[in-house]
C-alpha cells in the first residue's frame, strides 16, 4: 500500500509544479510570480526523495536492475538540470526580456512542458511494468550450500 502512496505523491507533486510553472507568465505581478516560483523550487526538491523510494519497489521482482534505474534516473535529471537554464536563456535571447516580449512566457512555457514530460514519465516508469499495480513479489531463490 506504501507503493500507491509513493505514486500519489509523485502525481499529485508534478501536477502543482506543472501549473505552477505554467502560471508565472500569466501571475499577477512581481509576488504572483515570486509564490509560482517559490512553490515550483519546493515541489522540485520534494519530487527525488519519492522517486528513489519508488525505485525498488518498481523493481522488486529484478534487484539487479535497481542500481542500473537508479543511475539512469540519475543520468536524466542532470542533463535535464543542464538543459533547461541554458534552453531558457535561448528563449530569451531569441524572443527578448522586455516587457512586451515573449522570452519570459516562452521559457516558463518551455519549463512547464518538461514538468508534463516528466509527469507522464513518471506514470509509464511505474505503470508500463508488469507487476507494478501492487503485486507482491515473489520470494527469492534459496541457495543451498553443500556441506563438505
Amino acid at each position: 500500500m506504501a507503493h500507491l502512496g509513493k505514486v500519489r505523491t509523485i502525481v499529485l507533486d508534478l501536477s502543482i509544479m506543472l501549473v505552477a510553472t505554467a502560471l508565472v507568465p500569466f501571475a499577477p505581478g512581481v509576488g504572483g510570480v515570486i509564490v509560482c516560483v517559490v512553490i515550483t523550487g519546493f515541489l522540485t526538491l520534494a519530487n527525488l526523495p519519492a522517486f528513489l523510494g519508488l525505485v525498488p519497489e518498481v523493481f522488486s521482482r529484478r534487484p539487479d536492475q535497481i542500481g542500473p534505474a537508479t543511475g539512469y534516473m540519475y543520468t536524466v535529471n542532470l542533463v535535464a538540470t543542464m538543459l533547461a537554464p541554458w534552453l531558457f536563456g535561448v528563449l530569451l535571447d531569441r524572443y527578448g526580456i522586455a516587457k512586451g516580449d515573449k522570452g519570459y512566457m516562452l521559457g516558463y512555457e518551455l519549463l512547464a512542458f518538461l514538468a508534463f514530460l516528466g509527469l507522464v514519465a513518471a506514470l509509464l516508469f511505474v505503470f508500463g511494468r508488469k507487476g507494478a499495480a501492487g503485486e507482491t513479489a515473489p520470494e527469492p531463490p534459496v541457495r543451498e550450500v553443500a556441506e563438505r
